[in-house]
């Protein structure tokens, strides 16, 4: 009993002792009383954050495994007992709203069948509520049910700051059951927007600057494949920077163009430079770093390629259900060969 007491007194004593602190989005604790459990808690919650601790010379570090949240309160919590417990606020910074930057596709009429849209925003967003904020209305301003596809996993970028939405391709694609029973998400003739709420929140909480609208009209939808075929090529002169330019009969994917396009030189080596997408994504230019040789280059792009409704080359988005589904088109690379002279 004696030797029990001294331990818990011996215990408090050291507790009375210890120092919690958040130093640069980490939880340092000084005489930290060793053996006794540390945690990381989000306000209220039972559950503790997920982290990774070290110690040295008493001191123990807890680093979370996501960075802390502006304006969210923090308990840090020295599991003994009794408990000791500290509360830590993350103040919001002074900072500029996120806003959307732009929508693409950008052209203001769009197919029947368009498959996706993306959002760019100019500073990382929130995750978990895309959904919520993100909206298509019809031309009274009512939306429209079950447009768009809810996936669990929002399609961010690795930088948090384009998103793409995804009209639901059950009821895009002709014979589903979606599109037979509900009809396609847009319909030729009439006209929408995009509402991207302005209570959409930032990486860091904050909600964005403003409302946002995108007003578009539908047209007939497209179920024919892109064919290199039709594509116009502009070569550039040799001891220039010109671009070399690629013109689409069609609107195409913008981030597939930015993607899945590239040039190559001698030995199949990539040339260096910057990329611009223009005309309504009808447009692909390439600035070299350096001034072209007068040699020939090559144009290099994959088949898997897509036009505003989800065509890949060689391949309709919209298969009927009486053709070979499993016929599969396998993505290739292939190239254009273009010359640059004097």
């Amino acid at each position: 009993m004696k030797r029990a007491a001294a331990w818990t007194l011996l215990q408090a004593v050291a507790l009375c002792a210890a120092e919690i602190e958040l130093r640069n989005g980490r939880f340092v604790v000084r005489d930290w009383p060793q053996g006794v459990r540390f945690a990381i808690y989000v306000g209220d919650s039972a559950t503790p954050m997920l982290g990774s601790s070290s110690s040295a010379g008493g001191v123990l570090t807890w680093t979370p495994k996501y960075p802390l949240s502006e304006g969210l309160t923090y308990r840090a919590v020295l599991e003994s007992t009794p408990p000791v417990v500290r509360t830590f606020s993350v103040p919001r910074q002074g900072r500029e709203p996120a806003r959307v930057l732009a929508v693409f596709p950008s052209v203001n009429q769009l197919p029947e069948n368009l498959l996706k849209m993306y959002l760019h925003f100019s500073a990382p967003m929130g995750r978990g509520e895309a959904y919520r904020r993100v909206h298509l209305l019809d031309d009274q301003g009512v939306e429209v049910g079950l447009a768009i596809l809810e996936i669990e996993q929002e399609l961010w970028d690795r930088t948090g700051t384009r998103l793409t939405i995804l009209f639901d391709p059950g009821r895009i694609k002709r014979d589903l059951l979606p599109n037979k029973e509900v009809g396609p998400p847009l319909r030729a003739g009439n006209n929408y927007s995009l509402l991207v709420d302005g209570a959409f929140r930032d990486a860091h909480g904050n909600p964005i600057a403003s409302n946002f609208k995108k007003y578009f009209k539908v047209g007939a939808a497209d179920r024919q494949p892109p064919q290199a075929g039709s594509w116009k090529v502009k070569a550039p002169k040799a001891g220039t920077r010109e671009a070399v330019a690629i013109e689409f009969p069609e609107p195409m994917d913008r981030a597939l163009l930015e993607q899945l396009i590239a040039v190559r030189g001698t030995k199949d080596a990539s040339v260096p430079g910057t990329l611009s997408i223009e005309r309504e994504e009808k447009l692909w230019r390439f600035v070299p770093d350096q001034n072209w040789s007068a040699r020939d280059y090559e144009i290099v792009y994959d088949t898997a390629l897509e036009d505003l409704a989800g065509n890949r080359m060689g391949r309709p988005f919209d298969v009927d259900l009486f053709e070979r589904v499993d016929r599969e088109v396998k993505r290739e690379i292939k190239r254009i060969r273009f010359a640059v002279r004097p």
